[in-house]
């Protein structure tokens, strides 16, 4: 599909080629754009949840709802089920729905699986839950990737880009850790809030983002 699709990449290039601004290759004035914090505490908190969610699922699976490690192992899969089939729906959803829109519910959903599976109900609930935290953060990265331009300016794309996926990096190389440290301490049925915490982040600081459009 992508091979056969190779003529419209090449249409919309040479649609928005003329328009193109001179790209920005200043971080210091990167950083100052109204709403960039916000935008990349967003991929940060946005990166730990998913990565987290992936890492520890079956582990909470095994250990808090007395699943089988092989069966907790394959069940924790689905986390990546809906994913793909988040972002594939969120395709044709584009068409019908804002961007802040397809944040919000998505956002919405995920943390609505993550509430379930956080509350006392068999396994086989919790691993609806994963289902639908993986379903529901199917369209924020890509929607997130997509509004930079708009959110920042064409010149400074490049750049924000760069800074939200190191942010995102950093996030996926310690909360999931950090996430292992606390279920010790805790035990692993701290797990869903600690979720909690970082899926209500990637909203609230995505939401924020949003409000200075073109700042």
């Amino acid at each position: 599909v992508l091979v056969l699709s190779r003529g419209l990449w090449k249409k919309a290039e040479t649609d928005t080629g003329a328009k193109e601004e001179n790209p920005a290759t200043n971080i210091s004035q990167a950083l100052g754009r109204p709403g960039a914090a916000f935008s990349m505490c967003a991929f940060f908190c946005y990166v730990s949840y998913e990565m987290t969610a992936g890492l520890w699922a079956s582990s909470y699976l095994s250990s808090v709802k007395g699943m089988s490690a092989a069966g907790a192992a394959g069940w924790a899969a689905f986390i990546y089920g809906g994913i793909t089939i988040g972002r594939f729906l969120s395709g044709f959803l584009t068409k019908r729905l804002t961007s802040r829109q397809m944040i919000l519910y998505g956002c919405a959903i995920s943390l609505f699986g993550v509430l379930i599976m956080a509350l006392p109900l068999p396994a086989g609930f919790t691993v609806a839950g994963l289902l639908l935290l993986g379903f529901g953060c199917g369209p924020y990265y890509p929607t997130m990737i997509s509004e930079t331009p708009r959110r920042f300016g064409k010149s400074y794309s490049s750049i924000m880009i760069g800074l939200q996926m190191g942010c995102a990096y950093i996030g996926s190389m310690l909360i999931p850790s950090l996430t292992g440290w606390l279920s010790a301490v805790l035990t692993l049925g701290a797990f869903p809030w600690i979720l909690m915490v970082f899926g209500a982040g990637a909203l609230i600081f995505g939401e924020k983002s949003g409000r200075f459009v073109n700042g």
